[in-house]
């Protein structure tokens, strides 16, 4: 996903690519979509261009000057599947799947082509970049971390594994941010990108598989959890701050200020205020602005039913350690 003022525009896989405004965020109008070949899965817009990766596709070029008229006026094919991209400059960099790290020169974004490649461990899912470095998210591997100051041989610096299914990255200063799967959020120290070190984690309930950082914080897609509002003041100690429930499987985000742009399986485009969900009281389960032995009740019945709700903890199991969890935050009561 990506917002470009007023417009946010929506990767929505087999159904392709959709210009959506939100001047009103409360009741945001479709102005446009475009069918792509393939199955739209990232973009990125700069200027009055918007990049797509297209999934087998590869690249496609949209002139989005009229958000109400999606106009495809380039391509370039990629050797795998193409999942995520990021654009720096008149480059872009491409997480291709079994076809590894792509870069493609856009100075023409008529005729886009690609410069060099490089392999990765494991299928490319998404990537970031800052100066001469991409991080890349390299599905059953990890995070590796490619000089791409020569961008017709890009070259490995440094690695490091991961124990989920790396699904999406963003870098912020020194620190990389991985959506890790199962395993939740991670933060990495990239200061040094031949070696980058783990320092600090978060488990999250369903899966995470995007994350978008604003100052100190993060926003973790969690696919059925929804969306997972991360304090990450202290890399070393990110904090659940709040959650936003969506409707289906929250797979990728963007944010405008306070805003946050959920693209969420078959109920479309999701749309959140994070100060509203971190303001939430956790223990007033019933939402009656009131503790009583009704948020209890509230908490059981959410307990029986496995909702992710009562996964006080985050540890991504139920137990009894949910009800302590759940007993201290009620006595500490409500701000």
């Amino acid at each position: 996903m990506a917002v470009d003022g007023n417009v946010v525009y929506v990767t929505a896989f087999t159904s392709g690519l959709f210009s959506v405004d939100v001047t009103n965020p409360t009741s945001p109008i479709q102005v446009d979509s475009y069918d792509t070949p393939n199955d739209a899965l990232d973009i990125a817009v700069v200027g009055t261009f918007a990049f797509v990766a297209d999934g087998a596709t590869g690249l496609l070029v949209f002139d989005v000057s009229d958000p109400a008229s999606l106009q495809l006026i380039g391509q370039v094919n990629t050797p795998g599947i193409s999942t995520g991209l990021v654009i720096q400059g008149d480059r872009v960099y491409i997480a291709d799947g079994d076809g590894g790290l792509q870069i493609a020169d856009i100075s023409n974004p008529a005729q886009p082509a690609l410069l060099g490649s490089i392999d990765t461990q494991s299928d490319a899912k998404d990537v970031a970049i800052t100066g001469d470095i991409a991080f890349v998210a390299a599905a059953f591997f990890g995070l590796e971390c490619f000089d791409v100051s020569d961008p017709v041989s890009p070259k490995l610096v440094g690695s490091i594994a991961l124990p989920g299914v790396a699904q999406g990255v963003a870098v912020v200063g020194s620190n990389v941010y991985f959506a890790d799967g199962s395993a939740g959020l991670y933060i990495i120290d990239v200061s040094d990108p031949s070696l980058p070190q783990i320092v600090g984690s978060l488990s999250t309930l369903h899966g995470s598989t995007d994350v978008v950082v604003d100052g100190s914080i993060a926003c973790v897609a969690d696919s059925s959890a929804g969306v997972q509002i991360v304090d990450v003041s202290n890399p070393a100690l990110p904090v659940l701050a709040g959650t936003f429930s969506t409707s289906h499987i929250a797979f990728r985000l963007a944010k405008r200020n306070s805003t946050v742009f959920v693209a969420d399986g078959f109920s479309g485009l999701q749309i959140g205020d994070i100060e509203s969900c971190m303001a939430e009281c956790y223990p007033d389960c019933d939402k009656d602005n009131n503790l009583s032995i009704f948020d209890y009740i509230c908490f059981g019945n959410a307990y029986a039913n496995l909702d992710p709700y009562a996964d006080c903890d985050q540890s991504g199991s139920f137990n009894v350690f949910d009800y302590i969890c759940f007993g201290n935050a009620y006595a500490t009561g409500c701000p």
